[in-house]
Order: structure tokens, then C-alpha cells, then sequence
């Protein structure tokens, strides 16, 4: 009778939380395991695990914990092999743990074929460029000094770019609510100001010559493992957004988010990013309606340029233009003759290699990378150069063209919300971001996922989420 009552009990549990119990049980004999190793390392994972019940217990934390990791992914102790398992790292761990709960206990939303595809080519244009990678892997290991098989190269630069594209599938399946679109909007502006704090006090604290570019953006990348012009990508996603927060919320909490924002943009000495920020500001007050607020905005945005900005940063923005256009090797900091060029010179030559790409990284399997006549960079300073090497023409106008009609729907969208002025303007701020990241690309970025352009794809996730919400609040 008894075991009959235990096995009753057992067959109503719900399937969720049989996985919570399966998943507490299994964590806490990793615990006990490493504890008898090393006490310490068993405290660091017992404060990793109360986080991850968390997680269990309201899945959207986890990602706001992964929004939170974005920035710092390439620091060492994020980079730790759990048990010395490869692949065993904590990013790898909670996304897949954050997406095992997901499918496991909620329902995904239905969405539109448009978003579907992209959920599906976007990852499977990685997947055959990776794929393609392996036939020269010993040219990328010889230029990465690194000593890579096949699983631990799929590791690395494929499952990892491809969780953080996970990101976009989550958010736009699962995301519906206006609290929780709002709770992830916030994730991501604590990140940033997480960032901006880190990237300030670096740079007081630990570089010492504060008024040469080259060392400020050397140390502060080799701070966080990550090139200064891809640490700007994180600000020039996200300030636009960050200021349609502020209009419509009487949160300082925002505005120092904001100001810190534009602090550790100043001290990356990022010409992209101050050019872009700047067009981004002022194409979002004209799109959202808001043109008389420029004249103040441009005259307190100038007194600030000539009383407050440093000269070294303002030289940083003019270095190369005094030249003019007949200057513009300098201009694009020697990519145009020592990249663009003779890689463009090379494609042109194979019709194949140009329609259909080389494969991930192909730069260093190109005759001007292996003969000297290019700069050695394991990417060519432009996304759409990077693309096209990579994946061809094809893998360029597909990304074209998704990015096109799906931002062409959010501003249909935005358009025709007439009663929520907050969601328009928050639609306008997503598609003035990917203005901005795009405009970027030409000295750099990547349009393949990567941690520098998550977010950008969580936006245009919570962006189509948006746009459910209110034609489900309109339909009601």
C-alpha cells in the first residue's frame, strides 16, 4: 500500500520539476566531489549553484545572467574548463541549461514565418562556414597560435557563436510579456553600465599613459581580451535605446547609465563610435518626432566638445582627415590599401570563391594573407568584406535581406502604434541602433553571432516581441 502511494506520488510530479530534483541531486554530488578536493573552488561552486536554482526557478534570470556575461566573455575566469571537460565552460553550461528549462517548461509562442527563417539560415550560414573552416585549420591555428583539433575548433567557434545567437531564438519564442520584455531591457542596460564601470576605473587605475590611443585601447582590450573597437559595439547598440528610456522614464538610475556610457566611449578613443553615437542621437530625435530638441542638444554637445573633452580625444576623431578624401589609407588606419584592396583584387579573380565564400576566418587561407601583401589579421576590418570572403555574395544579400524586411516590419510596426508612444519610440531607438552597428561595419564588426553583436540581435528579438504584445493588446 505504501509503495503504491510512492509510486502515485511520483507519477503526478510534473515533468519539470522531476528535472529540478534530477538536476539538484546531480549538482550536489559535483559539490561534494570538488569540496574534497578543494574547499574553495566547492564554495565558488556552491554560490554558481544557488545561482542556477534561481534559474531553474524563473528561467528569464538565466538570461539575464548570460546578458550579463556578454561583455566579460573573454576573461579567463569565464573561460575555465568545468572538471577539465573541453567545451565545459560557464557560458556553455547556463545557456544550454537556460534553453533545456525553456523547452521544458514553457510553451513557445507562435511567430512569423519571416522570423522562423531567420531563426534557422542565420545558424546554418555559420554552421557550413565553420564547417568549410576545417579544410585550413592548420592555416588558422598557425596564424592563432593555437594547437586545435576538430572538436575543440566546433567548440569553440561554433557552439559558442551559436549560443550566443541563441539569445534571439529565446527571447522572440518565449519573451511575451511587457514585464518580462522590460526585465531583459533592464538586464541589458545594467550590463553596460557594469561594463562602463569596469572600463572607467581600468582606465584611472591601471593605464598609465592616458593621452596616447593606442595604450589606452591595448590595455583596457587586454583587460577584457577584446579589441577596443569591438568593446565600443556594446554602446553604440545600446544608446539608443538607453535614451528612449530615459523620455518616458524618470529613472537616474537610466541617466547614469547613460553618462557612463558615453565616459568609457570617450576613453576607448573609438573614432567609429564617436561619429556613429553622434549620428545615431540625432537620426533617432528626427525619426521619433523630437527635431526641436536638437538645436539645444547640438549647442550643449558642443560647449561640451570645447570646454570638457580632452584634446587627445578630440584629435583621436580628426586623425587622418585633414588629408580629405585623397587621404583616406589614413582615414580607414590603413585598411583600404593594406586589407580591402588586394583582397577585393583576389576575389574578383575567382568567380567560385567570390559567389560562395572560403569559409569562417578564409582570410588566412587567401594568396594575399599567405604571400604578405595584406596586413596579417585574422579578419579583413569590414563585416561585409568578412562576409563576403566567408560565406560570398550569397551569405551577404541573405543577410541583406533578412535584416531588411525584418527592420522594415518593426518600423510598419512602429508606425502604427498610435496609443503607445513608449513602444514606438523604443522601436525607432532598435532600428537606430541597427543603423548605427551597420554604418560601423565598415571598419570592422562581424555579422556572423558573435558576443559584440548579441545584443543587437536580443534588441531585434524584444523588438518583434514588442510588436506581439501590442497587436495582442490591439486584437483585445
Amino acid at each position: 500500500m505504501k509503495a503504491d502511494k510512492i509510486k502515485s506520488n511520483f507519477l503526478t510530479i510534473k515533468r519539470m520539476d522531476l528535472l529540478k530534483i534530477i538536476i539538484t541531486i546531480f549538482l550536489a554530488v559535483i559539490i561534494t566531489l570538488v569540496n574534497i578536493i578543494n574547499p574553495i573552488i566547492g564554495i565558488i561552486m556552491v554560490i554558481g549553484c544557488v545561482s542556477m536554482l534561481v534559474i531553474i526557478k524563473e528561467p528569464i534570470f538565466g538570461i539575464i545572467t548570460l546578458i550579463l556575461m556578454i561583455p566579460f566573455v573573454g576573461l579567463p575566469w569565464l573561460n575555465i574548463q568545468v572538471l577539465g571537460i573541453p567545451g565545459f565552460k560557464p557560458q556553455n553550461i547556463i545557456s544550454i541549461l537556460v534553453l533545456v528549462l525553456f523547452v521544458t517548461s514553457k510553451k513557445p509562442e507562435p511567430i512569423g514565418a519571416l522570423e522562423k527563417k531567420f531563426s534557422i539560415i542565420i545558424p546554418a550560414i555559420l554552421t557550413i562556414s565553420i564547417l568549410r573552416t576545417l579544410s585550413f585549420l592548420d592555416n588558422y591555428n598557425a596564424f592563432a597560435n593555437e594547437t586545435l583539433d576538430t572538436p575543440r575548433f566546433l567548440l569553440s567557434y561554433l557552439l559558442k557563436p551559436g549560443l550566443f545567437f541563441l539569445l534571439f531564438v529565446l527571447v522572440i519564442f518565449y519573451i511575451r510579456s511587457e514585464k518580462s520584455i522590460f526585465t531583459i531591457f533592464y538586464g541589458i542596460f545594467i550590463s553596460v553600465t557594469i561594463l562602463s564601470v569596469y572600463i572607467i576605473i581600468y582606465y584611472f587605475l591601471f593605464v598609465n599613459n592616458k593621452t596616447d590611443f593606442e595604450t589606452v585601447r591595448n590595455e583596457i582590450g587586454n583587460g577584457l581580451n577584446m579589441h577596443g573597437n569591438d568593446i565600443a559595439d556594446f554602446f553604440i547598440i545600446t544608446i539608443p535605446v538607453n535614451i528612449a528610456f530615459i523620455l518616458h522614464k524618470k529613472s537616474i538610475l537610466l541617466k547614469i547609465s547613460l553618462i557612463l556610457s558615453l565616459g568609457a566611449v570617450a576613453v576607448l578613443y573609438s573614432r567609429t563610435a564617436y561619429m556613429v553615437i553622434l549620428i545615431c542621437v540625432v537620426l533617432f530625435f528626427i525619426i521619433s518626432g523630437r527635431k526641436d530638441k536638437l538645436p539645444p542638444l547640438i549647442f550643449f554637445g558642443g560647449c561640451a566638445g570645447i570646454f570638457v573633452i580632452p584634446r587627445s580625444m578630440i584629435n583621436r576623431l580628426l586623425m587622418g582627415i585633414s588629408g580629405g578624401m585623397s587621404n583616406l589609407n589614413d582615414i580607414s588606419a590603413g585598411r583600404t590599401q593594406d586589407i580591402w584592396q588586394p583582397l577585393i583584387d583576389e576575389y574578383l579573380r575567382k568567380p567560385l570563391s567570390l559567389i560562395f565564400g572560403g569559409g569562417r576566418y578564409s582570410i588566412v587561407h587567401t594568396d594575399a594573407f599567405m604571400t604578405g601583401k595584406i596586413l596579417q589579421v585574422g579578419h579583413p576590418h569590414n563585416m561585409y568584406l568578412e562576409m563576403v570572403l566567408d560565406a560570398g555574395l550569397i551569405g551577404l544579400v541573405i543577410y541583406i535581406v533578412f535584416y531588411t524586411r525584418l527592420l522594415k516590419d518593426l518600423v510598419k510596426s512602429a508606425k502604427m502604434i498610435n496609443n503607445n508612444r513608449f513602444y514606438k519610440d523604443i522601436l525607432y531607438a532598435i532600428l537606430i541602433s541597427f543603423i548605427g552597428y551597420f554604418i560601423s561595419g565598415f571598419s570592422g564588426r562581424s555579422l556572423f553571432p558573435a558576443a559584440t553583436n548579441a545584443y543587437i540581435q536580443v534588441l531585434l528579438a524584444l523588438g518583434f516581441s514588442i510588436k506581439y504584445l501590442y497587436t495582442k493588446q490591439d486584437l483585445e
